[in-house]
């Protein structure tokens, strides 16, 4: 989302979409975007992989400010059809190392899933492109995403500057979290 995103990002989608089938051909892959995606000649297929129910296009419309867009990766949360959201960025290309991760934390009795094994992906507990929910338990305890996002305001986060997303997670999150978080580190 938003201007600054530009080639570096969209370079990664062709291996994003294979990489996400080779390693989790179990989950839906949905990616949420704002009007600047539509600009990139690669969006044209993944228009077609839609078509073909590879991947679900969600057009949020405007980015309003680029940390808010990147906690759009949430709403499928408080979709009641949807278990489990894996938050990814498009350049964290899925990975089989990943996967036992995620495998692990799915047969665990906890909640949530931080993965720290990159050190760029290491300044937090809870990375926004690197966690991952049960649902039904962030749902117990925010209403909404808009609940959720509005939160920002409580803990005077400002969701335009770079890593607000980060901080409104373990703003919001942590305090809840307990013994819920399985980590996985390097």
């Amino acid at each position: 989302a938003g201007a600054g995103r530009g080639v570096f990002f969209v370079n990664y989608l062709r291996s994003l979409v294979r990489a996400h089938y080779a390693v989790y051909p179990d989950f839906q892959l949905w990616i949420h975007h704002d009007d600047r995606a539509k600009e990139f000649p690669y969006f044209k297929c993944l228009e077609r992989m839609q078509e073909r129910g590879l991947l679900k296009l969600i057009y949020m419309g405007p980015s309003e400010a680029l940390c808010k867009s990147m906690l759009w990766r949430m709403l499928p949360i408080w979709n009641l059809s949807v278990d489990v959201v894996l938050c990814r960025d498009l350049d964290s290309l899925a990975t089989p190392r990943e996967r036992r991760a995620i495998d692990k934390w799915l047969n665990s009795e906890r909640s949530i899933s931080a993965l720290h094994d990159s050190e760029s992906h290491s300044s937090s507990a809870l990375m926004g492109g690197m966690v991952g929910f049960k649902c039904e338990w962030v749902r117990d305890r925010f209403t909404s995403w808009n609940s959720f996002v509005a939160l920002a305001g409580q803990y005077e986060i400002d969701l335009s500057q770079h890593g607000a997303d980060q901080r409104l997670l373990n703003a919001a999150i942590l305090p809840h979290a307990g013994d819920q978080i399985c980590y996985e580190d390097r």
